[in-house]
């Protein structure tokens, strides 16, 4: 499993990619950020997430078995719909953030792993 997180900028100026989820900006001793490191949460096709803290996920084994445990399909960006999302033959679900611009789809139901 790789990191939960990617970078999308790093420098003096903050964060202004749409897709950042995280800025974290260390201070100098006057309180001047010395830079701004701008994160976004590594949605990946093909990788298993547990979403029962769907702000915070967690990356899974595919294999594991659980309520909230899901399946990406795909991840669009810039996009603010489902409509592209590949279908299964249960469908597709898919979660949009609006502000980041982001659409990530996932299989058509739960549970990956039964």
């Amino acid at each position: 499993m790789d990191a939960n997180y990617r970078v999308l900028q790093i420098g003096p100026d903050p964060c202004t990619d749409p897709l950042y989820t995280l800025d974290s900006a260390p201070k100098d001793k006057s309180g001047k950020a010395r830079y701004h490191l701008c994160l976004t949460f590594d949605w990946r096709a093909g990788v298993c997430y547990d979403t029962t803290a769907m702000d915070a996920p967690s990356k899974v084994d595919c294999a594991t078995r659980g309520e909230h445990v899901v399946q990406a399909t795909a991840v669009l960006a810039p996009a603010t719909s489902g409509a592209s999302c590949p279908r299964d033959g249960r469908g597709a679900v898919w979660v949009i953030w609006r502000k980041l611009e982001l659409t990530v789809c996932f299989r058509g139901g739960d549970n990956p792993g039964t």
